[in-house]
């Protein structure tokens, strides 16, 4: 995409009054968007104004608002391509182990989908990713990271498990 298209979509997204929305329109845009443009995006974030990202424990869950299960997943990965890994890379370890688990209880080949948002991602992006999917399974566990799944009406939770 130009770049002149590109600074439109991307004006039109911070002027969206919903965060949530504005949210997953702009991961639609960083997706569809070049190298450069993605730097961009990288660069901004988070633009001085909310965003709402999905709640990172109902993912899997399949009654969850008028977003897929899968939609929540790739958001909430593209997310840390994203910020970058940028504030604290442990946070965003941590919540990708609930991506990565909740891609399993919904269907989603999680090698894949983790290596597509790290193809967009920066090369640092790219390495915190990567390396998560390359962990031996014992490190990458639900258990690992201190979660439980938890049976709800509408699916699988991914919640922590209370430190004692």
């Amino acid at each position: 995409m130009n770049q002149d298209t590109f600074g439109v979509q991307l004006e039109k997204i911070l002027e969206e009054a919903d965060p949530k929305e504005a949210f997953y329109k702009l991961c639609d845009l960083y997706v569809s968007a070049d190298g450069e443009q993605r730097e961009d995006i990288r660069r901004q974030w988070p633009f001085d104004r909310p965003w709402k990202l999905p709640d990172q424990s109902r993912l899997a869950c399949v009654d969850d608002g008028d977003r897929s299960c899968g939609e929540r997943i790739r958001v909430s990965l593209i997310y840390d391509s994203i910020e970058d890994f940028r504030v604290d890379w442990r946070d965003n370890l941590v919540g990708i182990c609930r991506v990565y688990h909740s891609a399993i209880l919904a269907g989603i080949d999680p090698g894949k989908l983790f290596r597509e948002v790290a193809a967009l991602s920066s090369e640092r992006g790219a390495r915190m990713i990567i390396n998560f999917i390359e962990r031996d399974e014992k490190d990458k566990s639900l258990q690992a990271f201190r979660y439980i799944e938890s049976p709800t009406p509408d699916g699988v939770s991914i919640v922590s498990v209370k430190w004692t």
